[in-house]
């Protein structure tokens, strides 16, 4: 059953809006700086796209944080990227320090949060002497990348473009073989799309919730 961060609070009144093709409702100006509860009614289609991240340690996938960091990355149920937290975020100005590959796991983690999608999430770092699992979430369309502090592999606070699932859940390589096995996982880059087995992952992801 994934968890979903917004808590429910009463309301006074219901109101019925459609969401446009970039995620985006309005509900009028009366609404302003208030809290107001949204209650989705139409679960993630059959075609939502499907990304796969590893938050490694290996090179290719590498990410810069500490186990400690790692572990609080995931107590937080978020995914990561350590590029240009400066401020800067295009792609290009990332492009002579960490090449192609980083490019394209640039480009990948703002597609995700731009158009929205599932999100299977391995730190495959904490598991090393235990059983692994992963964070799946569901990502909508329109979600803005934020920055946090964690810990890097120096012991020093860094700060980490990140993307936060509005709802998530835990898959366990016990329940799952098949998401797990060597083949199944894309081999290089950070995040990337999943289409080998986003069937799959839709399936968990709808039989779960």
């Amino acid at each position: 059953m994934p968890v979903n961060r917004n808590v429910a609070q009463p309301i006074d009144s219901l109101i019925s809006r459609s969401v446009d093709g970039s995620g985006r409702v309005r509900i009028g100006k009366q609404f302003a700086n208030q809290t107001v509860q949204l209650s989705i009614l139409s679960n993630p289609g059959d075609d939502i796209p499907v990304y796969f991240i590893r938050h490694g340690d290996k090179a290719g996938d590498r990410l810069d944080i500490s186990s400690n960091g790692l572990q609080h990355l995931l107590e937080d149920h978020c995914i990561a990227l350590d590029w240009n937290t400066g401020g800067r975020t295009a792609a290009e100005l990332f492009r002579e320090e960490g090449g192609t590959s980083a490019v394209t796991d640039i480009e990948t983690f703002q597609t995700l949060a731009r158009e929205g999608g599932l999100v299977f999430a391995t730190y495959p770092g904490l598991f090393k002497d235990r059983p692994e699992w992963a964070m799946l979430g569901y990502v909508p369309a329109g979600t803005r990348i934020k920055t946090d502090t964690y810990e890097n592999a120096s012991g020093e606070q860094k700060r980490y473009n990140i993307i936060e699932p509005t709802e998530f859940m835990e898959v366990s390589e016990e329940n799952e073989p098949l998401l797990w096995e060597t083949d199944a996982q894309p081999a290089r880059g950070t995040i990337r799309r999943w289409r080998k087995h986003a069937d799959e992952v839709r399936e968990v992801w709808t039989e779960r919730r």
